[in-house]
């Protein structure tokens, strides 16, 4: 710094810099059947199912959700998805939303573009896999034996694990899959609580009969081939 009165310079100090790295990002598409009767190319999508493909630093990064780009870019408020995990597109078939990707350190973000896309299911909404009934038994809701037993609480046990090879058939072979069990509809849409075991699952919360939503996705390109409840179990009375 320079006195301007008399010319002479006074004590130099060291100025660091630090510039921070924007994240790395891509842009990508969510697939996401039609689940109604209706075919309006609309549905509910978890707009975070493919953040780790969005970027590699997913799990240091924060993500939030546009309508817009400009929204995107400035985190206007009223362009924010609040419902990450129930988003239903405006737009039928084909709308772009937008993801603002900020680092959890440094505060420096970038926007990338998502895509929803809505196809019709390959297999028909209404699609049924016959499963023959089984009976209640006389255990407690959740398979024990003990005190609580109850052979008039509409639960007991079911291996549908033989369905998915069903599934299969109904698919073109030139593609790999993944095919999951749900609870309900909102599970399914999310991508949330897939059924761990088919082959020992108890319809627990859903006494005397259940719809099962079945998922079949491609592990080529996430593409949705089909999402409806084809599985209904039913649970007999006893006499």
């Amino acid at each position: 710094q320079t006195i301007t009165a008399t010319g002479c310079e006074g004590p130099r100090a060291e100025i660091i810099v630090t510039t921070n790295p924007l994240p790395v990002v891509n842009d990508v598409t969510i697939i996401q059947c039609d689940t109604d009767l209706i075919v309006d190319g609309k549905t509910f999508f978890n707009l975070t199912v493919n953040n780790t493909e969005i970027s590699t630093n997913s799990i240091n990064e924060t993500f939030t959700y546009y309508t817009s780009l400009n929204g995107a870019n400035n985190a206007i408020a009223v362009d924010l998805i609040p419902n990450e995990l129930a988003f239903e597109n405006t737009t039928p078939t084909l709308m772009d939303i937008w993801s603002r990707i900020t680092d959890k350190i440094t505060g420096c973000h970038r926007v990338a573009k998502i895509t929803l896309k809505v196809p019709a299911t390959n297999i028909p909404p209404t699609y049924k896999i016959p499963i023959a009934p089984v009976c209640d038994d006389f255990l407690d809701t959740n398979g024990n034996n003990n005190a609580n037993n109850d052979k008039r609480d509409g639960i007991s046990s079911f291996d549908f694990s033989a369905t998915k090879a069903i599934i299969e058939g109904l698919l073109p072979t030139t593609d790999v899959y993944t095919i999951a069990y749900y609870r309900n509809e909102a599970d399914a849409l999310s991508e949330l609580h897939a059924i761990p075991d088919i082959s020992n699952y108890r319809n627990i919360g859903y006494p005397n009969t259940q719809d099962i939503w079945i998922r079949i996705d491609s592990d080529l390109d996430n593409a949705c081939f089909g999402i409806g409840p084809y599985l209904t179990l039913n649970v007999e009375a006893l006499p």
